[in-house]
């Protein structure tokens, strides 16, 4: 995984396949543990994300849908932590909660996306020059949650 090997602190659900407390529970406590959690917006992801019935990526990513959103209720609608990167051109597979804060295309964004993370913002001293991550960069700590049919995919 790119972010790992530029020097961020970031893992996938996907390693966990059984949390003892249940998949509730655990995403709730990593979601509370992590500086950043990242979001792999699809298609497929975002319908199950906002629909109880869906079917298509289990009942997690309707859990990750609520939590996202309660997440920014709570928070008055300030969006500290919640980062939403998509492969597809159309911000319509972004969650309705988060299509209004920054989101990424990983393929075309990543430089943004890592800056994000790593709370390294672009200063005008260094627009001009090309700015590539640190290997050994100060890791930032990002959960990336992933959609659960990826998740079946060793």
């Amino acid at each position: 995984m790119r972010l790992r090997r530029d020097g961020v602190d970031a893992w996938l659900d996907r390693y966990e396949p059984h949390p003892v407390e249940g998949w509730p529970r655990w995403m709730m406590k990593q979601i509370e543990a992590a500086d950043f959690v990242v979001a792999m917006c699809t298609e497929t992801y975002c319908r199950a994300s906002k629909d109880a019935k869906s079917r298509e990526s289990g009942r997690g990513a309707t859990w990750e849908g609520l939590v996202a959103t309660q997440l920014l209720y709570d928070n008055g609608t300030k969006n500290e932590k919640l980062v939403a990167v998509r492969f597809d051109e159309s911000d319509q597979v972004v969650p309705r909660p988060l299509r209004g804060y920054q989101h990424y295309r990983l393929m075309n964004e990543y430089e943004a996306l890592f800056r994000h993370l790593t709370n390294h913002l672009s200063h005008a001293a260094d627009r001009g020059a090309l700015w590539k991550p640190a290997r050994k960069a100060e890791p930032g700590r990002a959960a990336v949650q992933q959609p659960r049919s990826w998740r079946r995919a060793a």
